[in-house]
């Protein structure tokens, strides 16, 4: 039985083996980019936003903050980034189909792979799906202000 340690330096030689095997094919790779994509870093990322929202969403005032967020249209940038995500989305749905099977170790090297291989289709997806994701963000506004007016209480 391996021990974790040999397991995860085999994780992070072949991690970088394939962005080695990436950077030779599409040339120069942002230096922040392969940082922001480290494994361990993503989990440890992703335990320590749980456990920050777990305790903001204890608080009255930060629920109260959201309830008024919600009846505000988003910025363009922030509708941007909703539809990179369900344009990087819909590359995971088409290239792996299984992924929400996946381990999380494996699910962090498909991002990873998609975000360097895919990055410009993801990009001229999301600038597709900019205006439908516009529409629903209007639809959304309208909907939690007729609820708001309807219900003073909630």
């Amino acid at each position: 039985m391996k021990k974790f340690s040999d397991l995860s330096r085999e994780v992070n030689e072949d991690l970088e083996k394939k962005i080695q095997d990436i950077y030779d094919t599409y040339g120069e790779i942002d230096e922040a980019l392969i940082k922001r994509l480290n494994l361990q870093g993503l989990i440890k990322r992703a335990k320590q936003a749980g456990i920050r929202m777990k305790k903001l969403m204890r608080n009255p005032a930060h629920r109260a903050k959201i309830e008024r967020k919600k009846k505000k249209q988003k910025t363009t940038p922030e509708l941007l980034v909703k539809a990179q995500k369900q344009a990087r989305n819909k590359i995971r749905s088409k290239f792996f189909p299984k992924y929400k099977e996946m381990a999380r170790a494996a699910k962090a090297k498909i991002d990873q792979v998609i975000t360097i291989k895919h990055g410009a289709k993801i990009a001229k997806m999301a600038k597709r799906l900019l205006p439908k994701v516009k529409v629903q963000s209007r639809q959304d506004v309208k909907r939690a202000r007729e609820l708001a007016v309807s219900d003073p209480d909630a």
